[in-house]
Formats: structure tokens, sequence, C-alpha cells
């Protein structure tokens, strides 16, 4: 069901570029199914592109310590918000083929920009998480959302996160930062009805969203 209303998708949208994100929250497994979802594109006769939200993050000092509670640091501080707004999510929608963008160096903590050569046709995937922000949404022509339990999400991110610490201290750290800010995009967002598409991830089941 899900490939069959991405396929429609594409047909319609066959003049100009098509815009799909995929949301989610911390450990939902939306990365696999961006990656399943471009593999099939792949097959097509447009050019897919698939771009990761956590490549375009800002500086840590711009996001640590900065007097903020740490659940805002990462909601709201993660991100430019407002920057990509006009220099990434406009170009990307623009019939421009290149033009460069901001991505994050984890190894020097630091902003370079970056060729994109996007044909004026292609599918563009967008994964990542919180992508129905107000500034975002509008810029997409249809979003999924990965829906998956919490105790599974939780399971995910503390086999995987070990660059944060042991098991404690990876705990400590979602319920001070990642969780609260999940509960508010969540909340004030509401993510799953706002959604073209729910995409039960570990089920591996599929839904549309009620709106």
């Amino acid at each position: 069901m899900l490939y069959e209303m991405i396929q429609s998708l594409v047909k319609r949208h066959s003049h100009g570029r098509t815009m799909i994100g995929i949301d989610k929250l911390g450990g939902s497994g939306k990365t696999s199914l961006a990656q399943r979802i471009h593999g099939n594109l792949l097959t097509g006769p447009r050019q897919t592109v698939l771009i990761h939200l956590d490549d375009h993050i800002v500086p840590s000092c711009y996001r640590y310590d900065t007097g903020r509670p740490q659940w805002q640091e990462y909601y709201k501080l993660q991100w430019d918000v407002g920057g990509l707004r006009h220099i990434f999510f406009d170009l990307l929608t623009s019939p421009h083929l290149l033009f460069h963008v901001p991505f994050y160096d984890k190894h020097s903590d630091s902003i370079i920009q970056k060729q994109l050569d996007i044909e004026e046709d292609a599918v563009v995937l967008v994964e990542g998480v919180f992508l129905q922000r107000p500034e975002w949404i509008e810029y997409f022509d249809a979003v999924i959302f990965v829906d998956c339990p919490f105790h599974i999400r939780k399971h995910r991110v503390t086999s995987r996160d070990g660059y944060l610490g042991d098991e404690a201290a990876i705990l400590k750290a979602y319920e001070n930062r990642y969780w609260p800010a999940e509960d508010y995009y969540m909340t004030s967002i509401r993510p799953k009805e706002q959604a073209t598409f729910c995409y039960i991830h570990n089920e591996r089941r599929e839904y549309p969203c009620d709106n």
C-alpha cells in the first residue's frame, strides 16, 4: 500500500520535483525505511535523491550549554529552522539544478558548503525528526510518519547510542533531552494526524492517516 501511494504520487507530479518527507521519532527505524523507498524508486526513470536531515544540524556550540532546557536545545536549536527554510527547502523546491547547501561536518564541528545536483523532475526524499514543523511542512507533497511503540524505540536507542556512554548515561540523555522534545512535538504538532501516511515499522504494517 505504501509503495503504491508513492508511485501514484510520483506519477501525479511528473512535471517538477516531488518532495516526500519521512518523519519519525528517535529509534523508529525511519532510516532503513527511507533507504528501501529510495532503492525502490531508483528503478524508475526519474532521479531519486535521499537527504538526511541530521546532515544539516548546527555546530555544537549553538545547541549545547545554552542555558535553555535541554529538550528545547534539541527541538529548537539543533537545526537552524528558519535558515533551512530559505537556504535549503526553498532551493529543493525551486527549478534550480545546481546549488550549494550547508552540511554539518562532525569531524571539525563546523558547517561546510556542498553542491547538490538535482534534476528538475527528481524525486526528493527527506528523512529526519520533526519534519512537520510549521516552517517546513508546506514544502512536502506527502509525508510518511513512521509509527513505533515507545518500548521498542527505547530498546533500540539504548542498544545503539553507545557514544553517549553506558545504558544509564544513554537513558539520562534521552530523559532530559530527546524524549521531552518528542513529547512536545507529538502534542503540539500531532504528526500522526497531519501526515499523509503512517507506517508501523516494527509490524511492517501501513495505514492512511486520519486527516
